[in-house]
């Protein structure tokens, strides 16, 4: 029997969606208030959410390369337990 995607998964996408997404606008939002709004950011606010937001977009986007690498151990181990379809209650 396949067992269906885990919700930490489907999570992990809609999260590198979100950051995929709004990462530009977040950026442009914060660049363009400066005294120039022009590249490179001239304040150190620029620089640290431009950092942030990079480096949550590719730790996230390596976490989904890497789901299957890592998530089927978290299952096995009891950390992120799938629901059984099996019952045990035979008599």
């Amino acid at each position: 029997m396949k067992q269906s995607p885990s919700l930490l998964a489907y999570g992990l996408l809609l999260a590198t969606s979100v950051v995929s997404f709004g990462g530009p606008f977040l950026l442009m939002l914060v660049i363009g208030g400066g005294r120039n709004p022009k590249w490179p950011p001239d304040r150190p606010i620029e620089w640290i959410t431009f950092g942030v937001v990079m480096t949550i977009a590719c730790v996230l986007f390596l976490l989904c390369l890497s789901i299957r690498l890592w998530l089927p151990r978290m299952q096995s181990t009891g950390a992120n337990p799938a629901p059984s379809s099996k019952s045990s209650d035979v008599d």
